[in-house]
C-alpha cells in the first residue's frame, strides 16, 4: 500500500490495521470507518477515513472525515474524458479487459469512472453510497 493510492481495499485496511477483512467490514457496517461502496462485491476506503480512524484509535484529533461532493457528473464525466481519452464506461470496459495497466494511478481513475457511471446512470443502477451504520 503506497500513499499516493486515495482509496484502499478491505483488504489493504485490514492489513494496515493488522485485522481480517470481515474485522474491516464490520467496522464500515457500525459506521466506525467510512467507505465507498461501488458495488455489492466492491468497497473502497477513503485513505482520509482510515486516517481519521487511526487517530480516534490513539486518541489524537477528534476522527472527522466528511465525504467530498461529487458535483456535476455530466461535467466530471467530461473533464474524466479528457483527462484520460476514455469516457467512464469506456474506461471501466479497457480496465474489465486487462487492456490498462494495473496501477495505482490508475485504480483511482477505475474508481472515479465506476463512481461516474453509477452517477450518470441516475438511479437506474445502485449509485455508490457512503455506507453508514446497519442502514447499508
Amino acid at each position: 500500500m503506497t500513499d499516493s493510492t486515495p482509496y484502499l481495499t478491505v483488504s489493504e485496511v485490514a492489513r494496515e490495521l493488522r485485522m481480517s477483512d470481515d474485522g474491516v467490514r464490520k467496522l464500515v457496517r457500525k459506521g466506525r470507518l467510512k467507505a465507498l461502496r461501488l458495488s455489492e462485491r466492491k468497497t473502497m476506503i477513503p485513505r482520509a477515513a482510515l486516517r481519521a480512524y487511526q487517530r480516534q484509535l490513539s486518541g489524537q484529533a477528534e476522527a472527522r472525515f466528511e465525504m467530498p461532493e461529487l458535483g456535476d457528473p455530466v461535467e466530471l464525466a467530461r473533464r474524466f474524458e479528457q483527462s484520460t481519452g476514455y469516457s467512464p464506461e469506456a474506461w471501466l470496459l479497457a480496465w474489465k479487459h486487462d487492456e490498462l495497466e494495473d496501477s495505482g494511478e490508475n485504480m483511482e481513475l477505475m474508481v472515479q469512472a465506476s463512481a461516474l457511471r453509477a452517477a450518470l446512470a441516475g438511479g437506474r443502477e445502485q449509485r455508490p453510497r457512503l455506507i453508514i451504520g446497519k442502514s447499508a
